[in-house]
């Protein structure tokens, strides 16, 4: 937590000579069990921190580095429990720790190959096709909707030269229920739909004699929406998914609004 307090607040960690200062941490959103939202959950954790603190001062110099990457699972979810994080709150903060702080500043040629830039496999495909399909649903049920998405996933291999992800996302107005998701990793069945997607307007942009950009397009063909995306990680978070579902959204709306305009007398 305390990474992600510094990496949202701290300024200095965007600049070429990061550095932290008092006043930096002073800011962070620390509060005593008391003023928790849960005290009894914050107390609770507040003595599993202590404890394992204890134990770990206890142990020789040597042996205490060992010790505390063991236990570093634990405090962090003893971490998680004082401040009352939800189950998607904790996936962002571990998501922005493990891929995004790492990669915001490379330090040479070498580190370029940030973990936020490498390639994204079938596990984060499914992360996000998931978070996507619960964010929409979530969008759904606050605005006082009904119906069910789908959210279909197809990924050419990463392994292979300018891998590509495809997202279809579909709506249907019964029954209001769950989203249903599905991935998959198809190298024929990218390279079919990227050949209809190209007919229905999506347009690579020529950049030098061997790159070729693909812009960040949305698509709507016969009622689906479809999104082209490179298979770096970056594209593939819950945080992604997130923002693309509030864009969906916003777009939407945005289309709808002139339609449900009164028209002066």
């Amino acid at each position: 937590m305390a990474r992600y307090f510094l990496m949202m607040r701290g300024w200095k960690m965007l600049c070429e000579r990061n550095g932290v200062h008092l006043k930096d941490v002073e800011a962070f959103p620390f509060f005593d069990p008391v003023d928790a939202p849960d005290p009894d959950a914050a107390t609770e954790a507040l003595a599993t921190v202590s404890r394992h603190m204890a134990t770990i001062a206890s142990l020789p110099e040597l042996s205490q580095a060992k010790r505390y990457n063991e236990l570093r699972s634990d405090l962090d979810q003893a971490v998680f429990r004082y401040f009352g994080l939800t189950p998607e709150e904790k996936v962002l903060v571990d998501e922005t720790v493990a891929i995004l702080m790492p990669s915001i500043r490379p330090r040479s040629f070498k580190s370029l190959d940030t973990p936020a830039q490498r390639a994204a496999d079938a596990d984060d495909f499914s992360t996000y096709a998931h978070a996507l399909g619960e964010a929409l649903t979530s969008w759904r049920t606050r605005t006082g909707g009904k119906g069910r998405f789908s959210v279909n996933v197809v990924a050419s291999d990463p392994n292979r030269a300018g891998p590509a992800g495809i997202v279809r996302i579909t709506y249907a107005e019964k029954p209001t229920t769950t989203p249903v998701v599905d991935t998959k990793v198809n190298d024929d069945l990218v390279l079919q739909t990227l050949g209809q997607l190209r007919t229905s307007g999506l347009r690579a942009i020529p950049s030098g004699d061997s790159l070729t950009l693909v812009p960040d397009a949305h698509l709507w063909i016969d009622g689906s929406l479809y999104l082209v995306r490179p298979l770096t990680q970056r594209s593939w978070t819950v945080r992604q998914a997130l923002r693309d579902a509030e864009h969906i959204v916003r777009t939407v709306q945005s289309r709808a609004a002139p339609r449900t305009q009164k028209v002066p007398a």
